[in-house]
């Protein structure tokens, strides 16, 4: 599910991602009450290898889906072109000061000069 809404959100707008994130739940919501309901039939019929019988299919569907949409759009990323990525040091609350001030480093090292959020970044940075 979280993968699904992350994907979907690369192609919306913010105004945009609430109600499908609502829709994809709906759905998460179905396919967690089909989904028993139809494994333990074909549990039922077919004994204890339904189960895996029911989750190769529903790979290959899957599978299947995800090769068909790949053929009809486009990455929003495309090879040639740039994007814009953000410098990130990942630090923990409880991490100690030294841990802190090594991931502000890395951050200032990767500022780009040119962007006025990076500039307030490094004026943040050198108050300390």
């Amino acid at each position: 599910y979280a993968l699904l809404v992350a994907y979907t959100n690369d192609y919306l707008q913010p105004d945009d991602m609430a109600s499908a994130s609502g829709g994809l739940l709906f759905v998460n919501g179905l396919g967690a009450i089909a989904g028993p309901m139809a494994t333990g039939w074909l549990m039922g019929v077919i004994g204890p290898g339904g189960f895996w019988v029911f989750i190769l299919a529903l790979m290959i569907v899957l599978s299947a889906y995800v090769l068909f949409r790949m053929t009809r759009r486009a990455s929003i990323y495309s090879k040639d072109e740039e994007y814009d990525a953000v410098a990130y040091a990942p630090v923990m609350p409880s991490a100690t000061a030294v841990a802190w001030e090594a991931a502000q480093e890395v951050y200032a090292e990767n500022v780009d000069d040119g962007d006025e959020t990076d500039r307030r970044a490094e004026e943040l940075l050198d108050r300390d």
